[in-house]
């Protein structure tokens, strides 16, 4: 088999921390009347000092000395919003404070999912969010905890269409669902912050959203739903990315590709990642959950995704290590969109991978009838398993269902159905180019599975010495 190579771009976005205070104007809320009591609404004022500070051409918000409550902000050109070490910016605890904020540039199925956010900006450029502090989301409040619906809640930044973005060294965390959307950036740099995301269901902890030349470093994140995810939501395409250092904790899925994907995915590439359960408790059970997957990677709504490249991973406590899957789904991204074609997976390669405390799901790599995925390589890939399933818990035939929902338990009807894959390394179907090289895989004594199981896999090769 002829091995591709993937050629990512490697770019530095230069927005260091500060850069704004160094060469422009700092705007003090408290000049413009805003209190770190605790309790007064400081929205206006804090507005107020944005919007100065984007008249002026540019410069930062400070936010310093105290925990300042405020509903939604608009972050504009030339802004950024720093919060020095020991204070924080919070939620108001009412939603009537967090109007809809409706998409001018870009159509996407985001526009189904709620249209307010804490943090907001839309065609804004030059903007950053920096500092030591914290900005918290207040998604523990009695308002957002009972609210009926996902669209009544906030999430803790949505940033829309904008170019040059930093943000660095501050911790994120409880926003009403996702904690941070980024949709349809250019020139997006994250490093060095802490996400931390519980207390509703939807609670993601970063969302890229069809986003381009995009630098993630050093953060760490704990959610209750997926920790670091790569969306393609409308005609935007997320390419051009690279991802260094993290640790990522949740109740669901520590790395994800998905589940919307209209433009796909291209030129992506992860490396030195940590995946682990969440240290939170969840929501609902009141106890400590395992990773559902530790990588997925999904295309089931159209699109192209290909060069993929994953490297040096560690993971624990996860039911499925890897989940690749392409399928049909063909959801619209909005309702007028013509119904997506069948997309198209290729060059993905997973390498240096150890994963601890898994099991019972096993690792899938699967397309559908007439559309394989293509080219794909698992090199040096150790898994342990920590627990087995019984000869009678095994699919005697592994149902398609290209149209459900893409995760594990697509094949079965949920976590507690307790039907699992009959393998204990790899299951394989509707492939065309896989390469299988020092694939180790440490069963438990009783697990009554073969290794590996191909199925419409053509172009196969396998070097386990």
């Amino acid at each position: 088999m002829k091995l591709y190579k993937i050629t990512l771009l490697l770019f530095i976005i230069s927005l260091p921390l500060g850069l704004f205070a160094q060469s422009q104007r700092v705007f003090s809320i408290q000049d413009y009347g805003a209190k770190g009591d605790g309790t007064t609404l400081n929205t206006h004022a804090i507005q107020a000092a944005i919007d100065a500070a984007n008249k002026a051409g540019g410069g930062r918000v400070l936010i310093t000395r105290g925990t300042f409550v405020s509903g939604t902000l608009v972050l504009k050109s030339g802004v950024e919003i720093h919060i020095t070490a020991g204070d924080t910016l919070l939620g108001s605890p009412y939603l009537r404070d967090y109007p809809d904020m409706e998409q001018r540039t870009i159509r996407s199925y985001t526009e189904r999912y709620s249209r307010k956010a804490f943090i907001y900006a839309e065609s804004a450029t030059d903007i950053a969010l920096t500092g030591r502090g914290m900005i918290h989301g207040n998604s523990y409040a009695p308002e957002f905890k009972t609210a009926k619906h996902g669209r009544d809640k906030p999430l803790g930044m949505r940033l829309i269409s904008c170019k040059r973005v930093n943000v660095e060294g501050l911790t994120l965390t409880s926003a009403g669902l996702w904690l941070q959307h980024y949709l349809n950036c250019e020139d997006l740099h994250i490093e060095g912050i802490t996400a931390i995301n519980h207390g509703n269901f939807t609670n993601d902890g970063l969302n890229v959203d069809g986003c381009r030349n995009v630098s993630i470093k050093n953060i760490r994140i704990d959610s209750h739903d997926d920790a670091l995810v790569f969306k393609s939501t409308g005609p935007a395409r997320c390419e051009n990315i690279t991802v260094r250092n993290c640790d990522l904790k949740s109740h669901c899925h520590g790395l994800k590709f998905g589940t919307e994907t209209t433009a796909g995915f291209r030129n992506i590439d992860i490396a030195n990642i940590t995946i682990s359960a969440s240290d939170s408790l969840h929501y609902k059970s009141g106890t400590l959950w395992r990773v559902i997957t530790g990588i997925a990677i999904e295309l089931v709504d159209g699109g192209t995704m290909e060069n993929i490249r994953i490297h040096n991973l560690r993971a624990d406590s996860v039911y499925a290590p890897v989940f690749l899957k392409l399928g049909n789904r063909a959801r619209k991204h909005t309702e007028d969109a013509p119904e997506p074609a069948p997309g198209q997976m290729r060059n993905i390669h997973l390498s240096n991978f150890r994963i601890t405390d898994a099991g019972p799901f096993s690792s899938s790599v699967t397309g559908f009838p007439g559309h394989p995925i293509q080219n794909v390589t698992l090199e040096n890939i150790d898994i342990e398993y920590n627990e087995a399933p019984g000869a009678e818990e095994l699919f005697t035939e592994v149902p398609e269902n290209e149209k459900r929902y893409p995760e594990i338990t697509m094949f079965t009807k949920g976590l507690e159905s307790r039907k699992y894959l009959p393998t204990h390394g790899l299951f394989a179907r509707h492939v065309d180019g896989l390469v299988i090289r020092n694939f180790k895989v440490q069963p438990t004594q009783d697990d009554p599975r073969p290794k590996f199981e191909f199925i419409e896999v053509s172009r196969l090769e396998i070097d386990e010495n």
